[in-house]
């Protein structure tokens, strides 16, 4: 798994609240449950750190809600006080990665000191789930690539922000789809992998994935079989919009069209032929000698057919 790796570079952590007791609480899991959630308040300079004992190699997922923006936290590795592999003021309030080495980390929930020196407070709720340890990606000894492999016709996968049904969805796949592996891990009693499409990365459940063997090469650099520019329309003004095409190798595939304005259209195929989109809206279809006509609503894309095909 290389998306959601930490950086071996540590961070220094930042200006912090210094000169208050740090209360030090042990985190603990519920037999059976891979999440915890704890409650609590800081006031001026009160620091708390929540203590976790990890194995190397496992994957922890953390957020901090909190009733004061100044409110932070930060992840240290064991046997560290200052120096941070996760800070919260340059990071956010949400991390998710795999930690390099077994031990006690700190989730330390802090105020920021100009917030700590006006004598502020806040409420806090800090998430925490772990996972892991990973499964290998293809760098480690894993499949280069899975294919979407579903239990009735027309079913989607869905594709998650993290490894947990509770995670929003980003997106889904359907059969036969080609995903690279990017690593897994065992998460809620079930195995969750790192997958990427094109532009999209995220989680699926590794149950419905079966390894397979890698699409027609990649563009350097790129997740897609075929990028460029085509023909495109919006309201009557011509344009030439960026794609990226992903090719299955059964003749079915997506391709990513950027319009004018941003706004990305993601248009199936099958058999070397435009079948649909992603939107709701209804799409013509039309086929002139080497390329197809596409048009949704007030847009319209010439496909030319080795985009599809790969020739």
């Amino acid at each position: 798994m290389k998306g959601s790796l930490l950086r071996t570079l540590l961070c220094l952590a930042p200006l912090v609240a210094q000169g208050g007791e740090i209360a030090t609480v042990p985190l603990s899991f519920t037999q059976g449950q891979t999440t915890a959630a704890v409650t609590g308040r800081i006031v001026g300079y009160e620091i708390i750190d929540y203590t976790l004992e990890v194995s190397a190699g496992q994957v922890i997922q953390a957020t901090l809600s909190a009733t004061n923006d100044s409110a932070y936290f930060n992840i240290l590795p064991p046997g560290e006080d200052s120096v941070a592999l996760f800070v919260g003021s340059s990071q956010g309030n949400s991390f998710i990665g795999a930690l390099p080495e077994s031990g006690a980390y700190r989730l330390r929930v802090y105020l920021m000191r100009s917030a700590a020196r006006r004598g502020e407070g806040s409420d806090f709720e800090l998430d925490v789930s772990l996972f892991g340890p990973d499964f290998a990606d293809g760098l480690s000894g894993g499949p280069d690539y899975y294919k979407v492999r579903l239990n009735s016709s027309g079913g989607r996968l869905n594709l998650r922000g993290a490894p947990t049904l509770r995670a929003e969805a980003l997106s889904w796949f359907q059969s036969g789809d080609i995903l690279q592996n990017k690593g897994c891990i065992f998460a809620e009693g079930r195995r969750w992998c790192n997958v990427a499409q094109g532009m999209h990365d995220g989680w699926v459940a590794g149950e419905f994935l079966a390894e397979a063997s890698g699409p027609d090469a990649l563009v350097p650099g790129t997740g897609y079989h075929a990028t460029g520019s085509l023909r495109c329309s919006v309201a009557g003004q011509d344009a030439e919009c960026p794609f990226g095409a992903m090719r299955r190798g059964d003749g079915s595939g997506t391709i990513n069209v950027t319009l004018p304005g941003g706004a990305e259209r993601v248009i199936r195929f099958e058999n070397h032929m435009p079948t649909g989109y992603d939107g709701g809206a209804s799409m013509q279809i039309s086929h002139a000698v080497d390329f197809f006509t596409v048009v949704i609503g007030d847009a319209w894309i010439e496909i030319a057919e080795a985009v599809m095909t790969g020739g």
